[in-house]
């Protein structure tokens, strides 16, 4: 009987965890950012990424999951409680863009429960650089940040 129970408390556990990513963009101004990256041979890939402040899986330019390991976005979000004004401030991938600059949010005005609709600009986790064009300004990091094939 204390084996059952054991094995029931365990996966209650793993169930609670693998649901309670969504539940943490209630804490976040935008429920996905962008990633632009650039491979070795110049070629520019784009992702939407959900799991804002985890390291990703892709494969074929397909995210196929997420890593339970957390970037740096992720841990800064735990280590402050998850609480957006201690956040918004930060540079957590020390890109030189604050993560409200990058989750659409400059001026630190969101709060949770608002009905304000933001758009990301960039990654919070994962370093890039601004390169501007005729086109307008796009962000750039390296593809090697996202796990490819794992």
């Amino acid at each position: 009987m204390m084996k059952h129970v054991f094995i029931f408390v365990v996966n209650a556990v793993s169930i609670l965890c693998v649901f309670s990513y969504p539940g943490y963009l209630a804490n976040l101004p935008v429920n996905e950012v962008p990633f632009l990256c650039r491979n070795g041979s110049n070629e520019e890939h784009t992702y939407s990424i959900k799991y804002i402040g985890h390291e990703v899986c892709v494969d074929k330019k397909v995210i196929t999951g997420i890593f339970h390991e957390r970037n740096i976005f992720g841990s800064h979000f735990s280590w402050n409680d998850q609480d957006w004004t201690k956040l918004c401030q930060m540079d957590s991938d020390d890109d030189g863009r604050s993560n409200g600059v990058e989750m659409g949010d400059p001026n630190c005005e969101w709060t949770p429960n608002s009905n304000v609709t933001l758009t990301a600009v960039s990654h919070p986790g994962y370093s890039e650089i601004a390169e501007t064009s005729n086109n307008g300004t796009k962000y750039v990091g390296e593809c090697s940040r996202v796990n490819i094939n794992c």
